[in-house]
């Protein structure tokens, strides 16, 4: 039974769900029940048409070139002037590009000393200051993006003894506290189970705060062999995502459909964003003919697979909080692209290669990551994009 006081947003949403289901001359949305007893939550229709067409102009890329080499692209971060820093995980050290995508120097390298790295995660821009995560070492360490210089670094270890996993992205609320997020391996029996831990930390590795936001588990396919063990994701049985808007807030969601949620930094649920697409069936045979590992393969063929895939690959929030959803299709090698607007609404719907990858986007300008039809390598691609009518 819903609650007296939900019942009044419900019918709200409702509502609207049926007026924008009739303009666009579809069914009625099916709310599932879970999703409709939600505080503050928009419903809306998958099958709804965009408010706006969207247009894409190449601009310039950055990636090989003859000075450089980049073994696994980890992550970039975007001045105000289009500077771009691109983090080379594998290599252990950051290039940095001017705006048109020319290279001008990098930062780090492989090594434990200050300013160095073991391997890089994820890089981000505060307060002119570009912060880069290591996840071997467990620490973070901070750039003068202007002079390029090494500043310091912060442990994310070293001032609790009830950390698990490793830290897989962190986030600067300011110049000494981080939002941080773990990840945890969980085993019950025979399965493995991933779960992100969310903690905030000082400059100096102190947990402020844990725990504050329970995120759902994924499945985990653990393959043994005489003398290693690998465990790895398994995106068609979902998984969680997790990303960070301009209000300093989380926004999360689980692949197996799309409902996204904007959590504050309380562990409070703000509101909630419900798109009734539908997963599109899963082809066993042509799932497994794509996994090229002959070990995973057939561990993977023998596993109970699901009918369905998830519903979306990954998500990104942009500087006006905008959130780029990339939508699962039927065809294994297209998906299409949503454009949410901060309350939910679609504001715009492309088709992009199931590889690219959305890797930084503000108020202008977009970067996919693709890889090159010829070389085979990977690059990152700027466009400018407007929305029109």
């Amino acid at each position: 039974m819903i609650r007296s006081t939900h019942l009044f947003t419900l019918l709200i949403v409702l509502l609207a769900a049926m007026f924008t289901s009739c303009s666009s001359g579809t069914m009625e949305i099916d709310i599932p029940e879970d999703v409709a007893e939600l505080e503050n939550v928009a419903v809306y229709s998958g099958d709804a048409a965009p408010l706006h067409d969207i247009t894409f102009k190449r601009q310039a890329r950055f990636g090989d070139s003859g000075d450089i080499y980049i073994g696994s692209m980890a992550g970039v971060a975007v001045t105000d002037d289009g500077t771009l820093f691109l983090a080379d995980r594998t290599e252990a050290v950051i290039h940095i590009y001017s705006a048109s995508g020319e290279y001008q120097s990098s930062i780090g390298g492989k090594g434990e000393g200050p300013g160095e790295f073991l391997s890089i995660s994820s890089v981000r821009l505060y307060n002119g200051k570009l912060f880069a995560l290591d996840t071997q070492q467990q620490r973070v360490s901070v750039f003068d993006a202007a002079g390029q210089s090494y500043l310091r670094s912060h442990t994310l270890s070293g001032g609790t003894q009830d950390l698990s996993g490793f830290p897989v992205a962190a986030e600067p609320l300011s110049d000494g506290r981080f939002f941080v997020l773990y990840n945890t391996m969980q085993r019950e029996d025979e399965k493995f189970y991933r779960r992100y831990m969310p903690r905030i930390m000082d400059a100096e590795g102190n947990t402020l705060a844990s725990e504050f936001i329970e995120f759902p588990r994924s499945e985990m396919l653990m393959l043994q062999s005489d003398n290693m063990i690998r465990i790895t994701s398994l995106p068609f049985l979902g998984e969680s995502h997790i990303g960070f808007n301009q209000n300093k807030e989380v926004v999360t969601g689980f692949s197996d459909r799309l409902l996204l949620h904007v959590i504050s930094l309380d562990g409070d649920t703000l509101r909630s964003i419900y798109h009734s697409n539908s997963p599109p069936l899963l082809n066993r045979a042509e799932m497994l003919a794509k996994i090229e590992d002959e070990t995973s393969r057939k561990e993977i063929s023998a596993m109970d697979i699901p009918e369905t895939r998830q519903a979306y690959e990954t998500f990104y929030v942009d500087d006006e909080n905008r959130i780029w959803v990339s939508i699962t299709t039927e065809d294994i090698d297209v998906n299409d692209w949503w454009v949410l607007s901060e309350s939910g609404e679609k504001l715009s719907e492309f088709s992009r290669t199931a590889t690219d990858r959305v890797m930084f986007v503000n108020a202008d300008h977009i970067y996919f990551m693709e890889t090159d039809e010829d070389t085979g390598l990977q690059e990152i691609v700027k466009y400018i994009y407007s929305f029109d009518g």
